[in-house]
């Protein structure tokens, strides 16, 4: 894999190195894949609960989506 240089502040990579170590990571990078994931899945509950609550306000059920 290649690698690649980002910028961040000293106090950004402190906080890193601390997650790092807290979470047992190897590297910054393998924290940076974690929290990437996390992030994904957040959305998709966020948008999984937006979806819910317009169904919910639509004359729709589950049931109608899969038909």
């Amino acid at each position: 894999m290649a690698a690649t240089t980002v910028s961040v502040s000293e106090e950004t990579r402190r906080e890193l190195m601390g997650l790092k170590h807290e979470r047992g990571k190897g590297s910054v990078d393998e924290l940076l894949q974690d929290l990437l994931v996390e992030y994904r899945k957040m959305r998709f509950h966020e948008a999984a609960g937006l979806f819910r609550e317009r169904l919910s306000e639509s004359d729709l059920d589950v049931e109608d989506l899969i038909e």
